[in-house]
């Protein structure tokens, strides 16, 4: 199967006005999880065991810039690993953070949105517009992505890179 993925982050001002706006422009909310987050030193990219209340995995991903988006390239990705795959992580990589959030899912299209509060303060909008089947082109997908935040009313000043550790 192939996949692309294009991430865009931004900090926010205000939770309420955030999730009034999705559902505004016809974002489905899909769930809420709360999620802790583990940080692996690697060579390249990030590696990050997530203990969540809807599912775990560990996954190995590298994300380039291009301009001011993000392409998402997959190393690993196993959902559900085992307790043995887990010990053996912490067994044989260096811990370097972690992270506790709460994380509510929304779905648009080709884009799945992430409403993110870390326990230690802030508001985290992610977006992540995913191709699987080959029908949207790259740029497609990144105008996509774009364009959900426009709709959303995100201004280039609050974009962050690659998230919040």
């Amino acid at each position: 199967m192939s996949y692309v993925d294009f991430t865009l982050k931004a900090v926010v001002d205000c939770k309420p006005s955030i999730e009034k706006k999705l559902q505004e422009i016809g974002a489905n909310f899909m769930a809420e999880d709360f999620q802790h987050d583990f940080y692996f030193q690697v060579p390249n990219g990030k590696l990050k065991y997530r203990k969540s209340t809807i599912r775990s995995l560990i996954t190995h991903y590298e994300r380039t810039k291009i301009g001011d988006i993000e392409k998402t390239r997959v190393h690993r990705y196993d959902l559900n690993p085992s307790k043995r795959e887990i010990d053996l992580l912490f067994e044989t990589s260096e811990l370097i953070g972690e992270i506790k959030k709460t994380r509510k899912i929304y779905q648009l299209q080709n884009s799945t949105i992430h409403l993110d509060l870390p326990v230690t303060g802030g508001v985290f909008l992610e977006i992540e517009t995913k191709g699987f089947d080959g029908s949207k082109s790259e740029n497609e997908l990144q105008v996509e992505a774009k364009q959900v935040f426009q709709l959303i009313g995100i201004l280039p000043d609050q974009l962050v890179e690659t998230g919040y550790f």
